[in-house]
């Protein structure tokens, strides 16, 4: 038995961590808008190395970013100056 397969096995088994599973399946395609320095804001996903794309306004960031959640079903997150998150 591997180091993780007690894991996958009791997901099947347990539908409650099949459920936090799929949670952090979802978690993980969610769009987050976030501050830049130089007063820009950008939309990417969650462990992206680079920025879906980066706007000058935040009401710009949000509608794009609602768009790509819309359509892959997920949820937007937006950080603020000061580092704190509110669900758009």
């Amino acid at each position: 038995m591997t180091k993780w397969n007690w894991f996958f096995v009791s997901a099947k088994e347990n539908p409650q961590v099949a459920s936090y599973i799929a949670a952090l399946k979802q978690w993980r395609k969610s769009q987050y808008v976030t501050y830049r320095d130089d007063g820009h804001r950008t939309v990417r996903r969650w462990e992206a190395k680079r920025p879906s794309r980066i706007f000058s306004t935040q009401k710009e960031a949000l509608k794009y970013a609602k768009w790509v959640a819309k359509n892959n079903g997920a949820d937007v997150f937006v950080y603020s100056r000061s580092g704190d998150i509110r669900r758009a």
